[in-house]
């Protein structure tokens, strides 16, 4: 596997996402890196966030 970092303005992307009426939560993912739906992982998988 290779990863390959982006260069984006995460505010400018969240800007565009409330614009375009894209909040169901994903938006924050810009800022935050945490997807919005992982607390249906089980619990080994998710971030620490999740689990308090």
């Amino acid at each position: 596997a290779h990863f390959h970092r982006l260069s984006y303005d995460p505010d400018a992307a969240v800007a565009l996402m409330q614009a375009a009426g894209l909040t169901q939560g994903y938006e924050r993912t810009m800022t935050t890196g945490i997807w919005p739906s992982e607390d249906v992982l089980p619990p080994a998988l998710r971030r620490q966030e999740f689990m308090s």
